[in-house]
């Protein structure tokens, strides 16, 4: 897929490749890694809950956040006792530092892992955070 096809194949908006572009430039100048952006985008979904006011329900609250910013057309929400686990179909990502943005260094830049923290004050489960088959999974503990 070329990145000229993007926007008519992912429903991207120039605001979205912006924010996947800027975020993959800055990597490669090397002022950036995974654990700043995942910080600062902690930061930011904090600054976005106080403006929007999603739900208290940190399920809802994503689901919310997902239909006000469309980040994904394919994102699922389901939990357990002990974590919330969030599902964003790899090729519906509009903000993918590397799919939409070009990224082409190795290793993990998702900013989607801190807004969500951010918003539903759930700490990221690095660990189990990432890629798996055709979408991206993105754990929150409970804990």
């Amino acid at each position: 897929m070329s990145v000229l096809s993007l926007p008519k194949e992912r429903n991207v908006t120039p605001l979205h490749a912006f924010i996947a572009s800027m975020l993959a430039s800055l990597r490669e100048e090397g002022v950036l890694n995974y654990a700043i952006v995942t910080r600062a985008m902690e930061n930011v979904g904090k600054k976005l809950l106080n403006i929007y006011s999603f739900s208290n329900n940190p399920k809802e609250a994503i689901l919310e956040a997902n239909r006000l910013l469309r980040f994904a057309e394919q994102l699922s929400v389901e939990e357990d006792t002990l974590h919330l686990y969030v599902k964003v179909t790899t090729r519906s990502c509009n903000i993918c530092p590397k799919a939409v943005g070009g990224l082409e260094l190795p290793g993990r830049l998702c900013p989607l892992v801190g807004f969500f923290s951010g918003i539903t004050g759930l700490k990221p489960d690095l660990e189990n955070t990432g890629r798996e088959g055709g979408y991206c999974k993105i754990v929150l503990s409970k804990m």
